[in-house]
């Protein structure tokens, strides 16, 4: 008998997240006997090590890891395979759960039964009535920019029969994008959860910075225009709206980007009309960011933090 829902958790060699969320999100879900996968991408000792230590106290936790490296996309993919549970949620490994969130997720599935399971967040600050959506338009314009958060979304077995159709090369770092609403665009059936499920409890420099314009500009217009033709004239809007919603491209975030040495002069004039168009803030800044002193950028955080 298949069980209701797993909870697969994709990571590459990031051990301090693991320690930091992972048994505290078995002791949860042992309540409900839901299991827990890691798909580790490649190999890695310590995270090995550490995965055979608690898959010798919790029955419910299985440890998945490639020979090889697979890389983000193709790692995602795989979490689906690893079980053959009516629902998956996937969570980042860096990602947290709220007391009774895997409680209301099951309550969710056993009264309704969606395609697709759209979860709020701490730091989002989505308000949305909690309901079953029918209108695929009405939930890419709503909630598109948000459901790109790794661990916002719980798929169904039904919600995963269109992945053979879709062509994932045109959606590089956003097969979940492609996934949600390809299916959603064949047969809408969104439950949206308003309560904040999940958080990160840590404060980091996410790995996406590093190549934020690759990312969130060029991939993420790519992902979006390959989507089905239902969705064409929201489409310029949704890509704009998650810069501006997520603050990818905020003064703040540019200026992370800076110190990483992904913004410079030679960045900025390559992509000063998307930088504009995504960041909203006017050549003047961007430029005095593009060509500001890294070491001064270290000294003013040295003093913010003392």
């Amino acid at each position: 008998m298949k069980e209701n829902l797993s909870i697969v958790i994709p990571s590459f060699n990031r051990i301090d997240f693991l320690k930091l969320n992972l048994e505290e999100i078995i002791n949860q879900a042992y309540e409900h006997n839901v299991q827990v996968f890691l798909s580790q991408d490649g190999i890695d000792d310590e995270i090995r090590k550490f995965s055979k230590q608690i898959e010798s106290r919790y029955e419910n936790f299985h440890f998945k890891e490639s020979n090889t490296r697979l890389g983000h996309d193709d790692n995602f993919l795989k979490c689906f395979d690893v079980h053959n549970s009516k629902f998956t949620w996937i969570l980042g490994d860096s990602i947290s759960v709220h007391k009774g969130s895997i409680r209301e997720v099951l309550d969710v599935i056993d009264e309704y039964s969606p395609s697709i399971i759209g979860l709020n967040a701490d730091h989002r600050k989505i308000n949305s009535s909690q309901k079953k959506y029918e209108d695929p338009r009405f939930v890419f314009s709503k909630f598109a920019w948000h459901l790109t958060y790794t661990g916002s979304v719980v798929y169904s077995r039904n919600a995963l029969n269109i992945i053979q159709s879709i062509d994932f090369s045109r959606s590089i770092d956003f097969p979940h994008t492609a996934i949600i609403f390809h299916s959603l665009a064949k047969e809408c059936s969104f439950f949206w959860i308003d309560s904040n499920l999940i958080y990160s409890k840590q404060k980091k420099v996410s790995y996406w910075h590093a190549k934020a314009i690759e990312t969130f500009i060029c991939n993420w217009e790519s992902a979006i225009h390959s989507l089905p033709g239902i969705y064409n004239d929201l489409k310029e809007e949704v890509i704009l709206k998650h810069s501006y919603k997520a603050k990818v491209f905020s003064f703040k975030s540019l200026v992370k980007m800076r110190l990483l040495g992904s913004m410079n002069l030679e960045i900025f004039i390559n992509n000063r009309q998307k930088l504009a168009q995504h960041s909203q803030l006017n050549s003047t800044t961007l430029i005095a960011i593009s060509i500001f002193p890294k070491f001064l950028i270290r000294v003013f955080l040295f003093l913010f933090r003392k």
